[in-house]
């Protein structure tokens, strides 16, 4: 009997061990996965382009209106746009969904920009007021005439330039928020629903790490983008 009495003790102590050390594995792996979701103030995001790039490929292909020749021409544009100004891929990508669905030979409504005072148009897949952007456009020889904005290579390209001059300036004034603030300039206008659409079609979390991303970039990074 006091053998027996012994024996199921040990059971209990051994099982009380066990679970105790189960608490403190769980413990530590929530503690982990917290930390994955805490996003530090100098954190350089490691893009894998190739895998970006397909990924925006395989979005392009959904698109029933554009052709293999032009889903080409999108996906240079873009790749070089990161090598060429480390515009992020997926920040590109977010922009030209949110302003076009990647429609280049569309014209957008009538907006009114406080740097103009009368009303213009954007053109093209980037969405772009040729008014505002022609000076840097052609300093920065990506394009030549508002009608190179409707060709699918030169709208991204001509993107890119834009965002990477944004990204600079933005980024030097202590934004915490420099995508919004990106967006902001790139539409033109507040609007909110824009924002809203980038969160949606990404995630606040992908918004932080962008806004790292950007703050880091801008750091290690001086481009020859002319204004």
């Amino acid at each position: 009997m006091f053998k027996k009495s012994i024996f199921i003790y040990s059971i209990i102590g051994t099982a009380i061990l066990i679970i105790a050390g189960l608490v403190v594995v769980i413990f530590n792996i929530n503690e982990k996965l917290n930390e994955k979701e805490k996003v530090p103030e100098e954190i350089i995001i490691s893009e894998n382009p190739h895998y970006e790039l397909e990924l925006v490929k395989a979005d392009l292909k959904t698109y029933g209106y554009l052709s293999d020749h032009v889903i080409k021409d999108y996906v240079k544009a873009v790749e070089e746009c990161y090598e060429e100004y480390k515009v992020p891929i997926g920040l590109m990508h977010a922009v030209i969904t949110i302003e076009s669905d990647y429609r280049f030979w569309i014209e957008h409504d009538l907006v009114t920009p406080k740097e103009l005072g009368y009303s213009v148009r954007a053109v093209g897949a980037s969405a772009i007021i040729w008014e505002l952007w022609k000076d840097t456009l052609i300093n920065n020889k990506v394009a030549d005439l508002r009608t190179d904005l409707f060709l699918p290579y030169v709208a991204i390209k001509s993107s890119g330039v834009i965002l990477r001059y944004l990204i600079r300036d933005e980024a030097g004034k202590g934004y915490d928020n420099i995508v919004n603030r990106v967006l902001i300039r790139y539409y033109g206008a507040y609007l909110q629903s824009r924002y809203d659409k980038t969160i949606k079609i990404t995630s606040e979390l992908w918004v932080k790490r962008m806004n790292a991303y950007l703050k880091q970039l801008n750091k290690e990074r001086k481009e020859k983008i002319l204004k």
